[in-house]
């Protein structure tokens, strides 16, 4: 399942507490996460990275300022609220459809049914929150002809085919323009105004429930109520939209138990993780200085990869290639796209490894004296698939080096289109000498 989120910065806390809703009630075995953004740091990449539930690949996007030069913004719409309009031209060739949601987002069933709807046509499919006056009024705002369904922009499952053919940034940026002072919230102005026509209007009690749509609904006596037993067992999507949010002080509605749930679900799952490892036992062989980890690792010829895979322990080896930057390793490696290995590293997300060299056994006078000398590192990580040409290039050239001492190689298109290959950014890494 393809998720596309929109962010700086400053959000990611929400956003990690969103994929972990997704993660815990989302349905599917595993997602592709994509990450709009102009300001994420390789640091803050980071720390997402090692933070990421498992299930969750993330794939960053660095998005230009340029391309939204001129677009309204302020302290509470800035300019990453634009890049789902763009998404399409931004994202992967290979994608044909997402699922974009805000970060103020908890997810508390399944997905599927509504990843997997038929567009019918549409381009987007989106729920809105405005009743029929007020889709009228903001018609005339925004210089419609005709009323259409006035879009909240939280949800959208985007048709990403047909937007590439369609969605023309340069008509958004003119839009925008001449239509400036009427605009109040610009990103579901301008989604609206021009593709309001195109959008298949979805049930927003299920797939974007806020507590005032909530409020709403219920207090039309036409309607039967919904129950906070009726959203848990019907709502897929509860939006947090606006400054009402449960995280924070004076939050003002009912919706909020279900992220109290989910908060609480979160703390049960960090403390069932694992502990702290164990000290090393002959701390005298501990290697700690990057550089020599760093040269203990060029030393090695094949990386062993242990996966879980029904309570049994699968272990590969594998030609790699590495990376350091401020003492994290990442590791590299490519393969058959099908197979045990990618089957398990999908199910799991996450393997152990060991690397070894410079074995010399050291004899004594006795069976019992004989030791050995080397030297080995092992550890835990994250995987991540990779899908763009690019950093599929650089793993490659990662593993040429590795293995010939060379880079400049020149990497076939038909390879990075025929070949799996993944990183493991390791979260634990543990590196031993005897010499």
């Amino acid at each position: 399942m393809n998720l596309l989120f929109c962010i700086n910065g400053g959000y990611t806390g929400p956003l990690l507490d969103c994929l972990t809703s997704i993660v815990l009630h989302g349905g599917e075995p595993h997602y592709d996460v994509y990450l709009l953004s102009s300001d994420l740091s390789g640091e803050a990449q980071q720390a997402l990275l090692r933070q990421v539930p498992q299930g969750i690949t993330l794939h960053f996007i660095a998005v230009p300022r340029e391309l939204f030069e001129g677009f309204p913004e302020t302290g509470r719409y800035p300019q990453e609220i634009y890049y789902r309009l763009a998404a399409p031209l931004l994202l992967p060739t290979e994608l044909d459809r997402i699922l974009y949601l805000d970060a103020d987002i908890v997810v508390i069933n399944p997905l599927g049914p509504l990843y997997r709807s038929d567009f019918e046509g549409k381009l987007f499919m989106a729920c809105t929150h405005t009743r029929e006056l007020l889709t009228r009024a903001n018609s005339h705002r925004l210089g419609l002809e005709k009323p259409v369904p006035y879009i909240n922009t939280g949800v959208i499952m985007m048709e990403l085919d047909g937007l590439r053919r369609e969605i023309d940034l340069g008509a958004i940026r003119q839009y925008a323009a001449e239509h400036f002072d009427a605009l109040l919230l610009p990103d579901q102005d301008i989604l609206t105004a021009l593709y309001g026509s195109r959008v298949k209007v979805i049930d927003s009690q299920l797939y974007n429930l806020s507590d005032r749509i909530l409020a709403f609904y219920n207090a039309n006596p036409a309607h039967p109520r919904h129950s906070l037993d009726w959203v848990r067992q019907h709502t897929v999507i509860i939006h947090y939209c606006g400054r009402n949010k449960p995280w924070k002080e004076n939050y003002l509605g009912v919706l909020g138990v279900f992220y109290q749930h989910f908060s609480r679900q979160l703390t049960e799952m960090e403390q069932k993780l694992p502990p702290e490892p164990v000290p090393m036992r002959r701390e005298e062989r501990r290697v700690s200085d990057t550089g020599k980890i760093r040269d203990i690792l060029s030393a090695c010829d094949c990386c062993r990869l242990g996966l879980s895979d029904d309570g049994r322990v699968y272990i590969v080896p594998l030609s790699f290639g590495f990376t350091e930057q401020d003492g994290r390793f990442t590791f590299y490696f490519h393969s058959a796209k099908e197979g045990r290995k990618i089957r398990l590293l999908t199910q799991n997300g996450c393997a152990a490894f060991e690397l070894d060299c410079s074995y010399q056994l050291k004899e004594g006078p006795t069976a019992c004296s004989h030791s050995a000398l080397y030297q080995s590192v092992t550890g835990f990580g994250r995987v991540t698939f990779l899908t763009q040409h690019e950093e599929k290039k650089q793993a490659l050239l990662a593993i040429m080096r590795q293995n010939t001492g060379r880079e400049d190689w020149e990497i076939p298109e038909a390879a990075l289109d025929n070949l799996c290959t993944f990183r493991l950014d390791a979260d634990e890494i543990s590196c031993k000498e005897h010499r």
